[in-house]
């Protein structure tokens, strides 16, 4: 009796230190998980300075989160963010299941890059980040009731290297993974630069940036695969656009093409 007294005692030494150690490190815990599952899932530099988790409070801060740019781009931050607040959901959380009720992005800065040839930083964060494979990303499955992205700024940069920097809409993203139906940290980085993507592409319509900029490209020329993307940027994917719409009705008006003329000029 007396060595089963002994080995309990033992046991719960060692179940309090361990208690102890997740409690006084829970800090540096989340900042590695941040920066390790954010760097598999967008295959680029994750860096984030801190992390603040208060579980009385159930809510969580981050401070300067970066993402870099993609291989093949400029050595810039695609993204990066003074502060993320987190509130968790005590009553849904589990040792599988991550709880969230709400995840606020305030004022990040994103830059937007095109490339020369065509495509994005963004759109080969996309491709990166959907080549996870959703399912097989690892870490615990998520579930988040709601997500904003709010006040930010949008900097893009043509091939040429001139830039101009705008407001980048607003962006609220709901009921992003359920109890029955979590999603993984590959799913959630997927909808968040997706929808990044596809606020980048308005803006930049909207404000006329490729005409700003010289960019010789269509907003299409921007992005490989419009899967995901929201109605009104799929509109505008599919608009030939105004000049082009001038240039085929004074065209028309003056006989077309000289390639559709005979010799003698006759049509």
């Amino acid at each position: 009796m007396r060595r089963f007294f002994l080995f309990l005692i033992v046991v719960l030494v060692i179940l309090g230190a361990g208690v102890y150690y997740l409690f006084a490190n829970i800090d540096a815990i989340v900042k590695r998980a941040v920066e390790s599952q954010g760097s598999k899932v967008t295959q680029t530099e994750v860096l984030l300075s801190a992390a603040e988790v208060s579980l009385q409070d159930s809510r969580a801060t981050l401070t300067e989160l970066s993402i870099a740019n993609p291989s093949g781009f400029s050595p810039e931050h695609a993204l990066s963010v003074g502060q993320i607040s987190v509130d968790l959901d005590p009553s849904r959380l589990s040792r599988k299941v991550v709880a969230i009720k709400d995840i606020t992005v305030m004022r990040p800065d994103v830059f937007f890059e095109i490339a020369s040839g065509g495509g994005s930083n963004f759109n080969r964060l996309r491709e990166n980040v959907t080549s996870r494979g959703g399912r097989s990303a690892g870490g615990p499955e998520l579930i988040v009731d709601r997500l904003l992205i709010s006040d930010g700024r949008l900097r893009v940069r043509a091939p040429s290297g001139r830039e101009t920097t705008v407001n980048l809409p607003d962006i609220t993203l709901s009921q992003l993974g359920t109890d029955a139906n979590p999603i993984t940290s590959a799913e959630l980085g997927q909808r968040v630069v997706t929808a990044v993507l596809d606020k980048s592409l308005l803006a930049i319509a909207q404000n006329n940036i490729l005409g700003l900029l010289d960019v010789d490209m269509s907003l299409g020329d921007l992005v490989t695969n419009t899967e995901g993307l929201s109605g009104p940027v799929q509109e505008l994917l599919g608009d030939t656009g105004l000049g082009s719409i001038v240039e085929d009705v004074f065209g028309g008006l003056f006989g077309g093409d000289d390639d559709d003329k005979d010799d003698d000029g006759n049509n």
